[in-house]
């Protein structure tokens, strides 16, 4: 497997080829997972792939790897904390001036231990919703590592209220690890353990360690006041009747965070809504995107009645499986866009993806003019048969399988083209593949271009070509027939391969 197919989202380290090992490195460590051709970092939940290149560039340095930078040890349990920890710390601009890529690991360990005190106690304070109650209830509050040890007699507590399971907070250090991040609320009921909450990582939980039910929210809620304005300061949805939910959205301006409000009664989104996770609209009763909608992560709208789309900004993965929608407005912006399942059949003109555009298994059948995609773009087995002016793709592009007869003098890939079973018959000449491989295999193309250059591989099995041009410039590998003609002299970066 070429490098270049397993870290296609990290392609601008522009490693060489006797660095190839890294991602498998990487994998072997649990830092990435390769499924085929598809690799992805499950320690990075923060949406920035520059610290996935900042991780690959650690690889590389074998100083850093003999110290035992990523030795699967303490260092790789804790890499999605000290990362979160960082990009937290950056954006609440408590690190002015600091880039991750002047940072080693012990550097970035030593500066996110550093402020995780005072993070946490601005967090903590921030938590603080206070302890009155009424009747046979009342409310704990834990703000710090210090409380470790009454967090985790609640918990054993809560195994012998149960009888059985309880707080997996009855272990000291994890208990420790959740007042790191924030702080633990504990309610008890005629001093009997009754839920548990830690708002940092949406923990809401009765004793016997289950999610709390509404009956749970609506008892708190009545006889807690401030269980009451902890559910609508920090957004506890599962906490909410519907028209508590619709009032607390109407309010809303900017949320820190992913909002999820799948299956709720909302019908209506606020104009100019900023949301700097990810947005869950499925299954909502929303009809319609407000103006100036701004996701930073991912919006997922599927199995809604939206009929159409606002200019809207998604910076991660915009999903609309199951709805109406056909089109997309000019001066729409989207991360990644996957069309499958859905009823789109055209796109602007000039439209713009910053990552992936995947139209496999979907209704479309031309694309827009000056379409720019900025990493992959996937038409394997569309219907797609020409291809716009203008098309840029800044990594690789699938076009297996496609009717597809030619492409654009014009178009740019940086990566793969695979044009492997599709219906070309002729390229157009000077026509360069300056950062992957070329696929001709089973199309009818019969002759190749004047000025054509690969930088990778080129596969022409099961083509009609007999003569190879003289001017041909191939960086990797060729596949061929045994009795395609070549030039005398004629070379390639790799090695020639016959079928």
């Amino acid at each position: 497997m070429k490098f270049s197919q397993v870290a296609k989202r990290i392609d601008e380290l522009a490693l060489s080829k006797k660095n190839r090992h890294i991602a498998q490195y990487a994998h072997k460590l649990g830092f990435a997972i390769i499924d085929g051709e598809k690799v992805t970092f499950p320690w990075n939940k923060t949406g920035n792939e520059e610290y996935e290149k900042w991780l690959l560039k650690q690889l590389k340095n074998a100083e850093h790897a003999e110290k035992g930078l990523v030795n699967g040890g303490e260092d790789n349990g804790h890499l999605e904390d000290y990362i979160s920890f960082f990009d937290r710390l950056k954006k609440q601009k408590q690190v002015r001036g600091v880039d991750i890529n002047s940072l080693d690991f012990p550097a970035l360990k030593h500066l996110v231990d550093q402020n995780k005190n005072k993070a946490s106690r601005k967090s903590m304070e921030r938590g603080d919703v206070g302890t009155q109650a009424k009747g046979d209830f009342k409310m704990h509050v834990y703000k710090g590592v210090e409380d470790t040890e009454k967090v985790a007699e609640w918990g054993e507590k809560a195994s012998e209220h149960t009888g059985g399971r309880g707080w997996c907070t009855s272990s000291p250090s994890t208990a420790q690890s959740y007042l790191k991040k924030g702080a633990i609320y504990v309610v008890s009921k005629r001093g009997k353990p009754y839920a548990q909450m830690h708002v940092e990582t949406k923990s809401f939980m009765q004793p016997n360690d289950s999610p709390l039910h509404a009956e749970h929210w609506k008892e708190m809620k009545a006889n807690i006041p401030a269980v009451a304005a902890m559910v609508r300061r920090f957004g506890i949805i599962r906490a909410m009747a519907s028209d508590e939910v619709n009032e607390w959205v109407a309010g809303l301006k900017n949320f820190k965070g992913n909002l999820s409000l799948q299956g709720t009664q909302v019908t209506k989104l606020p104009d100019n809504l900023v949301i700097s996770g990810s947005l869950d609209l499925q299954r909502t009763l929303i009809k319609e995107l407000p103006p100036g909608l701004k996701v930073a992560v991912d919006l997922n709208i599927s199995n809604t009645e939206i009929s159409s789309l606002p200019p809207i900004i998604v910076k991660g993965e915009f999903h609309l499986s199951k709805t109406s929608i056909t089109s997309f407005p000019a001066g729409i912006e989207i991360g990644n866009l996957k069309l499958h399942d859905t009823n789109v059949t055209s796109l602007p003109d000039g439209l713009k993806i910053s990552k992936t555009l995947d139209l496999e298994g979907s209704a479309m059948v031309t694309l827009p003019n000056n379409l720019h995609v900025g990493e992959d773009l996937r038409l394997a087995h569309t219907k797609i048969s020409t291809l716009p002016s203008g098309l840029f793709v800044g990594s690789n592009a699938d076009l297996t399988g496609t009717p597809i007869t030619t492409v654009p003098a014009d178009m740019i890939v940086r990566g793969d083209l695979d044009l492997g079973h599709t219906k070309v018959k002729v390229l157009p000449n000077n026509l360069k593949i300056t950062g992957g491989y070329l696929s001709l295999e089973e199309a009818p193309i019969y002759i190749l271009p004047a000025g054509l250059e690969v930088s990778e591989d080129l596969d022409l099995t099961g083509t009609a070509i007999k003569n190879i041009p003289a001017d041909l410039k191939v960086g990797g590998d060729l596949y061929m027939r045994k009795d395609v003609k070549t030039p005398p002299g004629f070379k390639v970066g790799g090695a020639i391969h016959h079928e």
